[in-house]
């Protein structure tokens, strides 16, 4: 660990009482062993990277004194749950959740996304970036065992996100290698990041999605919902035999719609591509010198096909056919 977050920490650990910090207007109460946004920047700069939260529903794993929740609920979010597995986080962040009156927030204590069923569309995590065992509730703010609390995130997120979601995930500029690893094996891609160096080291914000499936995989699913609700829908009058139409007005029916037009275009220009390449093959042969072909071994011996060999057996024919 760096001695800047040790210093960091060593002031943590001075506060025997709770006290407050004010942001944007908003005062926060900071509890004595949680990680406190007035010493590190970053939880204030996750503040600034939200985007419009209003009418999603919004879940933060970590929160600490919950600052980034509360101004998810204030932002016009549907319904915030913060999940921490420090009670001392679960109920620090409970109170500021009473102190600003949010009736839609809600306090979880567990780890990560166990204790999570439901679907969201906004999921933040500032991970912890260094890879160490922490040694207290504090130092779990910003130390990780190898990376597991990381790891298991990411393996886990699609299960709670919703469709068209969005995860935005706070990590280290060092560890882009192994971010972008994690994401690929899960399934997920990065659509936006946004950083800054602030007191020496550097914060990034990445927004994750989901990364599209490949056409395959989507005409499988494409059919499987066409049959299941051809019986409940009654099918348009259509040359095409992919199911019901309506799937087009949703954003998953419109990724099936591309699918299945791949699915029909790429069998019917295969044979186009085909008979072009027959084409340009005959082209590039025609336009090649013509070769004689010698009998005798080397080129010079022997007699030429196109010249001595066969005027003689004209010859012969002419005279066989003469009187």
């Amino acid at each position: 660990m760096k001695f800047r977050i040790a210093a960091f920490l060593w002031l943590m650990r001075l506060h025997y009482r709770p006290y407050d910090i004010s942001y944007r207007g908003k005062t926060i109460r900071i509890f004595p062993g949680v990680f406190s946004p007035k010493y590190d920047w970053s939880g204030k700069f996750a503040v600034d990277c939200l985007p419009s939260l209003r009418g999603m529903s919004f879940l933060e794993i970590g929160p600490g004194c919950g600052i980034v929740s509360v101004f998810a609920a204030l932002a016009g979010a549907r319904i915030v749950v913060s999940v921490d597995i420090s009670p001392i986080s679960a109920s620090n962040t409970k109170f500021n959740f009473n102190a600003h009156r949010l009736s839609n927030a809600h306090v979880i204590q567990g780890d990560l996304l166990e204790a999570i069923s439901h679907k969201f569309d906004f999921i933040f995590f500032n991970a912890p970036f260094y890879r160490e065992r922490p040694g207290d509730w504090l130092e779990r703010a910003v130390t990780d065992d190898n990376y597991d609390s990381l790891k298991r995130f990411i393996a886990d997120v699609k299960r709670c996100l919703a469709v068209d979601g969005r995860v935005m995930l706070g990590f280290s500029k060092t560890g882009v290698v192994l971010l972008d690893a994690e994401l690929r094996r899960a399934g997920l891609k990065i659509v936006e990041t946004k950083g800054d160096t602030r007191r020496g080291y550097n914060c990034r914000y990445s927004q994750v999605s989901l990364a599209p499936a490949s056409w395959a995989a989507a005409l499988a699913r494409f059919r499987r919902s066409g049959r299941s609700t051809s019986a409940a829908q009654p099918a348009r009058a259509s040359s095409s035999s992919y199911g019901p139409p309506p799937f087009a007005t949703t954003p998953e029916g419109r990724r099936r719609n591309a699918a299945v037009r791949l699915h029909v275009i790429a069998p019917a220009a295969l044979p186009i591509i085909i008979v072009a390449w027959a084409r340009l093959r005959s082209r590039r042969r025609r336009s090649r010198p013509r070769q004689r072909h010698h009998f005798g071994g080397r080129r010079g011996r022997g007699h030429s096909l196109d010249h001595r060999w066969h005027v003689g057996v004209l010859r012969r024919f002419a005279g066989k056919l003469g009187p």
